[in-house]
């Protein structure tokens, strides 16, 4: 009797597991249906679109069903999960019988992997007159080109970043009635007028000794009393100098600007222009080591160290802090930082606005174009973080339905309201005036509409090498209190033969 218990008891336990496996894939299947089938049953639908933002997954759904109700176009969409949502999963999806006849390209090592495979379709081959005109329209600066003549992407969107300050904090410098002033005088001024101004800043927030400046032809001096909300001041700039992206894309991106004039240009570098980087990196350590001895810190300036590129006293969370604390003038940031700053300050965050970050490159010392020349330091760089491409492989009825549709994410006032209320995204076309949320984006936009912009060539520059070149500066030089006329050589040529290395 014992045993027969035994075997009923074992058998109910196994039909336990049993139901509650299918149970569980059940469950998947019904909550992952978009999210995670690689195929379909049958092909019910004109256009497949493979969308990566997981934050928008529900809304690009909803803006998709707007297309249809339109056009009657059946459109699939896929928006993999941030576990699985790689380069790799897109492959697979590729490879797959059914594959996205639209998918999202955020770098240029993937195009190269998609061209290679004959995956990625060339706008040149377009065939409907209103895409071709929407991507003609595509400035360079802003293509997903490999080689300055083909295009294979239509932008997602558009960030950007440069120096953040807080103009109520300048207000307080300089008083109410000179801070729209300095503010226009700091985005125009020269590198030796940011460096006059910073020195004098130095000596009015360690001693209060007032010295006069000049920025943009402009002279000034700091009001005679500290205000409540500068006296916590401890440092110009703050940027979690430990994080790589901060040296390799933000501060990088500068001098690499003075030479090529997009991603594009910079894939296909050749070695005489890459012989040019010592000079222009010279004077990149200049700047580099400028703002480095005059950092902000929690409890005071922070000096170059182990602590410098600490994750606990000079986090990306902790240099926001100093900003919105009234501890640093300005915050080394990106458009995307506008959220993390919310939660820290809201209104700081709504009135920050960005100053380009200044190099002493001259216009003599710019090889790139007459435009960036002009105004290498009155700029801050825009990029795209993703771009919407074609299936080369699809078919000629579905490469028309997927230009039909990328051309109305483009023009049609639906997908702008989906893009900028629903997304929380600035497409990339954005004028003074459209309302965006964002302060950090509405501030791009302003240097965006007076055509003051900086190529995203970091975003062409060989595999690795920024990452690669950031942590040689930050784990040979920001631990270091003291730099040397050979440090700055050493910096300069690691540069040039590290991208010689790796292309």
């Amino acid at each position: 009797m014992k045993n027969f218990l035994g075997k009923i008891s074992k058998l109910l336990s196994c039909g336990l597991v049993f139901a509650l496996v299918l149970m569980t894939f059940g469950c998947k299947k019904n909550e992952n249906d978009e999210s995670t089938t690689l195929g379909a049953a049958k092909k019910d639908y004109d256009i497949f679109i493979y969308n990566s933002n997981a934050n928008i997954g529900s809304d690009f759904r909803k803006m998709c069903d707007e297309y249809t109700a339109k056009t009657g176009v059946i459109i699939r969409t896929v928006t993999p999960s941030d576990e699985v949502n790689n380069f790799d999963n897109l492959k697979d999806y590729l490879a797959s019988e059914y594959p996205p006849d639209i998918f999202t390209v955020s770098n240029m090592e993937d195009l190269k992997v998609l061209k290679e495979n004959s995956q990625v379709w060339d706008f040149s081959n377009a065939t409907e007159e209103s895409f071709k005109e929407a991507v003609n329209n595509i400035p360079e600066n802003l293509r997903l080109s490999s080689n300055t003549t083909d295009n294979f992407g239509v932008p997602y969107s558009v960030e950007g970043f440069g120096m953040l300050i807080d103009p109520k904090m300048v207000a307080s410098l300089f008083g109410g009635d000179k801070y729209r002033l300095v503010l226009n005088d700091l985005k125009e001024c020269s590198y030796e007028e940011f460096s006059e101004f910073i020195n004098a800043f130095n000596l009015y927030i360690n001693s209060e000794s007032l010295a006069e400046f000049t920025l943009n032809g402009n002279s000034y001096t700091f009001v005679s009393n500290r205000g409540e909300m500068s006296k916590n001041l401890n440092g110009a700039f703050s940027f979690p100098a430990g994080n790589a992206k901060y040296v390799g894309n933000y501060l990088m991106n500068i001098p690499l600007a003075s030479l090529f004039t997009s991603p594009a240009a910079a894939n296909i570098s050749n070695e005489s222009q890459i012989n040019n980087f010592k000079n222009i990196f010279m004077k990149f350590t200049d700047a580099l080591e400028s703002i480095t001895l005059n950092m902000s810190g929690p409890n005071g300036p922070l000096g170059r160290g182990s602590e410098f590129v600490s994750n606990t006293q000079n986090s990306t969370s902790q240099a926001m802090k100093n900003f919105v604390g009234g501890k640093a003038l300005f915050l080394i940031a990106s458009t995307e930082d506008y959220n993390d700053l919310s939660m820290f300050d809201l209104s700081v965050a709504k009135r920050s606005v960005f100053i380009p970050i200044k190099m002493p490159i001259s216009n003599e010392d710019v090889s790139s174009s007459e435009s960036i020349a002009k105004n290498i330091n009155k700029s801050i760089t825009a990029y795209v973080p993703n771009y919407y491409c074609i299936n080369a492989n699809s078919s000629a009825k579905e490469k028309k339905a997927a230009q039909d549709f990328l051309t109305w994410v483009q023009t049609s006032d639906v997908a702008k309201r989906y893009i900028i209320s629903e997304f929380e995204l600035t497409p990339y076309d954005s004028k003074e005036g459209v309302a965006i949320e964002n302060a950090l984006s509405r501030s791009l936009i302003e240097y965006m509409t007076e055509s003051r912009i900086l190529p995203p060539v970091f975003q062409g520059a060989p595999s690795t090498w920024d990452d690669v070149s950031s942590k040689y500066i930050i784990e040979q030089f920001f631990t270091k209190g003291t730099w040397s006329y050979e440090d700055h050589e050493k910096i300069a040529g690691y540069l040039m033969l590290k991208w010689k290395e790796l292309r």
